[in-house]
This record gives structure tokens, sequence and C-alpha cells, in this order.
């Protein structure tokens, strides 16, 4: 993705700005920790498989779940 040097400095510096804030304002990185895998714990279990789902199924139509349940194996 093609940006300016002016857009990649304010992103930067708006992140670094926020983690400064955030280990200013929360004195415990407990919380911080718990955030980070509550999130990211819901992020592997429920929406990457059904986004790896829908994209196989895109790419593949055979593969939806009634054409695999009923195949013939004999």
């Amino acid at each position: 993705i093609a940006g300016s040097l002016s857009q990649h400095v304010l992103v930067v510096s708006i992140v670094l700005g926020m983690a400064m804030a955030s280990a200013i304002w929360v004195p415990n990185v407990e919380f911080i920790f718990g955030l980070t895998g509550a999130t990211a714990s819901v992020i592997i279990s429920y929406i990457m498989p059904a986004l790896i789902f829908i994209r196989l199924v895109a790419q593949s139509p055979e593969l939806t779940a009634t054409s695999i349940a009923f195949t013939n194996t004999k």
C-alpha cells in the first residue's frame, strides 16, 4: 500500500501515543494481558474458522457440508 511519509508518521505517532497513554493510565499489566488474551481467543476460536470456510467455499463451491456428507464412499 503506497502512502506518503507524513501519513506514515501520523499513524505511527497515534499508535505510539495510545500505547504510552495506556501504559500510564493502566497501573496493572494483568488487565491488558487479559483483554488481549480474551480478544485473541475469540478471533482464533470463532472468527477465523468462519472466514476460512467462507473463503474456501467461495473458491470451491463443491466443499459445502452437504456435498461432503452425502458422498458415496463405496
